[in-house]
């Protein structure tokens, strides 16, 4: 921890460390929401769940879909790069 003398008092350079950080949490938290709020007001789940109940009326067959979909997708998000 580095301390800095201001004006005859100490000040702690760690508080100026932490700021941009935070800023930068509270921007991201501040998106999603406004994302999920977003999906939410268009209706997006509901399509969704519209969409794959639409592929059959079979429970186990849009339980294979989506376990497919997220095989495939796992595929690519797993990608170790040296």
């Amino acid at each position: 921890m580095v301390i800095v003398k201001v004006k005859g008092s100490s000040k702690n350079s760690c508080g100026r460390r932490i700021e941009f950080p935070v800023r930068v949490l509270f921007i991201i938290a501040a998106a999603r929401h406004l994302r999920n709020w977003l999906l939410i007001h268009q209706k997006v789940p509901t399509a969704v769940i519209h969409g794959l109940l639409s592929l059959s009326g079979n429970p186990w067959v849009v339980l294979l879909v989506i376990q497919y979909h997220s095989l495939i997708l796992g595929c690519f998000m797993e990608r170790n790069r040296p």
